[in-house]
């Protein structure tokens, strides 16, 4: 159920048709338990990578399948469906990585990007 209203967040970001809210639910519901069994099943209990491999292979497959019946590319639930199962500090620690190297060239390169605010630049132009 958590996974399902991640994705629904998720998806919310990219701004997608209604119906696609719906599959994002689903497909993240399916995809986030079958993570979970596979880790915590019986008496073979799989490492989180394989697990979550497993779990995203079939993730993709139904949104493959899905994307036929929602007549959306499978993209547009696929990626929202995914990212509940990145386990929190991860994605954090992602995320602060992709902010800090987006930014650095704005800071290294200061002169040219902060040039494009500045009313003389449009003016040369």
């Amino acid at each position: 159920m958590f996974a399902s209203i991640a994705a629904i967040g998720f998806a919310s970001i990219s701004n997608p048709p209604r119906k696609a809210y719906r599959y994002c639910a689903l497909i993240a519901a399916v995809g986030h338990s079958i993570r979970f069994l596979l880790m915590l099943s019986g008496g073979v209990e799989m490492h989180i990578v394989a697990a979550t491999a497993l779990a995203s292979f079939v993730t993709g497959m139904v949104a493959v399948l899905f994307s036929t019946r929602a007549k959306m590319p499978a993209e547009t639930f696929l990626f929202p469906s995914l990212l509940p199962m990145i386990p929190g500090i991860y994605a954090y620690k992602t995320f602060g990585g992709l902010v800090i190297g987006a930014n650095s060239p704005i800071f290294l390169l200061k002169k040219i990007s902060f040039r494009a605010t500045r009313r003389s630049f449009h003016r040369k132009l």
